[in-house]
Parts: structure tokens; C-alpha cells; sequence
């Protein structure tokens, strides 16, 4: 399955996800969700469930892979916007001409990002000096620090959670 989703943004088009098998009972037309975009991480709501995915176009003749939605954002802080308000949006996108993400943020204005949603990590100078001399963490968190060590600009909550998994399929 798979689910058009708009960012609070200045875009004119919806962006497609794939909802992965353990969203897919939980996600509806109106919740908020958290998806990779570009290298950050961004509150977007699903407009649209679709059983198949649309005709793709091909950017330099490399065929686009659509990526997974990561999860829900949380209901206490994002409530979902009900059908009647996602018409009425619809309806301003329309008669104004203005992107239908930004008439989304005059019915709805969007939350304030979650803690995890477009923060960098990365080691303050006490971090840098303890870590190698670390010698009671496990492999897999020094394999992490020693990532952690290598950046200037941090590391985005995607990318660590993405190198923290590829470390741990490694260790099996």
C-alpha cells in the first residue's frame, strides 16, 4: 500500500510513501506521519491511501524508489485532521490558488517538531576525548562513536538510525 502524503510546506504536489506492513492498519486518511525527505526527516499528512503505486517518472534516466514512511507522529501532539476540515482545505487550495500544504497550515497549523524530527547528534568535546579510550562498550557503540566521530555537522536522527541498524545486522 501506499499513501500520498503533504509536507506544511510550499509545494503544489503530494509526495508518495510506502506504508509499511506494520503501519498499515493504524494509518488513515488524516494522520500525521514522519518521513525521510531529501536528508531530514519531516511531519507530513497523509491525504490519500492507494492499494498501487502511481506511474513513477525517472529522474536522469534512474528509475525512483519510493521510500518507506518511518511511523506515526504522536496523536497528543499531532492530531489528526478530520475529513471535513482536509475538504475544506481542498476547497481554499482551489479557490485561492495557493498549495494545498500551506491552506493545510491555516486549518491545522503544524506541531512543533518532535524531539527526534530534524535534530543532528553528534559528540560534544568530553565525548570526543572519552571516546577512545571507551573500553567497556560493546563493539556495536564504539562502531556508533567512531561514526559519530568522523562528521563535523552530526549526524540526522535518520541517518544514525540507519547506520545504528546496518551495525547491528552486521553483529548477527
Amino acid at each position: 500500500m501506499f499513501a500520498e502524503t503533504l509536507l506544511s510546506k510550499n509545494f503544489s504536489r503530494p509526495f508518495t510513501y510506502r506504508i509499511p506492513p506494520e503501519l498499515q492498519k493504524e494509518l488513515h486518511v488524516g494522520t500525521w506521519v514522519i518521513v525521510p525527505f531529501g536528508r531530514t526527516l519531516q511531519l507530513a499528512l497523509v491525504i490519500k491511501i492507494l492499494a498501487s503505486a502511481p506511474p513513477l517518472r525517472s529522474i536522469r534516466e534512474k528509475p525512483i524508489e519510493l521510500k518507506n514512511i518511518l511511523k506515526l507522529a504522536s496523536p497528543e501532539t499531532t492530531p489528526p485532521i478530520n475529513s471535513h476540515l482536509l475538504g475544506l482545505a481542498h476547497d481554499l487550495s482551489d479557490y485561492y490558488m495557493t498549495p494545498l500544504g500551506l491552506t493545510l497550515r491555516l486549518i491545522q497549523p503544524p506541531p512543533k517538531f518532535a524531539s527526534d524530527v530534524g535534530r543532528r547528534w553528534m559528540l560534544t568535546a568530553k565525548g570526543q576525548q572519552a571516546q577512545p579510550t571507551s573500553k567497556t562498550l560493546n563493539p556495536a557503540a564504539s562502531a556508533i562513536l567512531a561514526k559519530l566521530s568522523t562528521t563535523k555537522k552530526g549526524l540526522t536522527s535518520a541517518t544514525l538510525q540507519k547506520y545504528t541498524q546496518e551495525v547491528a545486522q552486521d553483529r548477527k
